[in-house]
């Protein structure tokens, strides 16, 4: 279940622009379905939902998650952790698509797989990601276990996970 809070800015825009409180929650639910990918298809027909199994997404933060949930406007899947304190996160997007945050600290460059290859430490958890073939992947993995290694671990995995093009 999604919650939007509606705080002093919201309701003087609300005032602003006449709207009413639910007119705001509505274009707030369709903007959060575009965000997520909700508003193209449900995560159990979203292919990166379908790479892992929540067993398989819970070993990477080294605790259990819930069931996927679209994620980085459909090209991706998230898997929460059933705490609310860490997630599993694959989004697979074209390569012009991949910026690796070089400026950022802890950058560091990754081998493999692909080319490009990074991982960085980010709100407590990691990030990492490469460009394999025509595909820039990019995972995040936050949790009891979540470190650099299972970050690039969970690259590793989904590079060999995706189709060839």
């Amino acid at each position: 279940m999604r919650h939007f809070v509606v705080g002093s800015t919201g309701a003087a825009l609300l005032l602003l622009c006449g709207c009413q409180k639910t007119d705001a929650v509505a274009d707030a639910n369709k903007a959060m379905n575009v965000i997520t990918g909700d508003d193209q298809q449900p995560a159990s027909a979203n292919s990166t939902c379908r790479m892992f199994s929540s067993t398989e997404a819970a070993s990477y933060i080294g605790e259990p998650v819930g069931a996927p949930e679209n994620a980085a406007m459909g090209s991706g899947c998230a898997w929460p952790a059933k705490d609310g304190d860490g997630e599993v996160v694959i989004a697979i997007v074209p390569a012009a698509d991949h910026e690796p945050p070089t400026g950022g600290e802890g950058f560091q460059k990754l081998a493999s797989p692909g080319t490009e290859g990074f991982a960085i430490p980010q709100l407590g958890g990691w990030v990492a990601g490469s460009i394999v073939g025509d595909k820039a992947i990019r995972v995040t993995v936050m949790g009891q276990t979540a470190s650099e290694a299972t970050a690039a671990k969970l690259l590793t995995d989904v590079a060999a996970r995706i189709p060839a093009g």
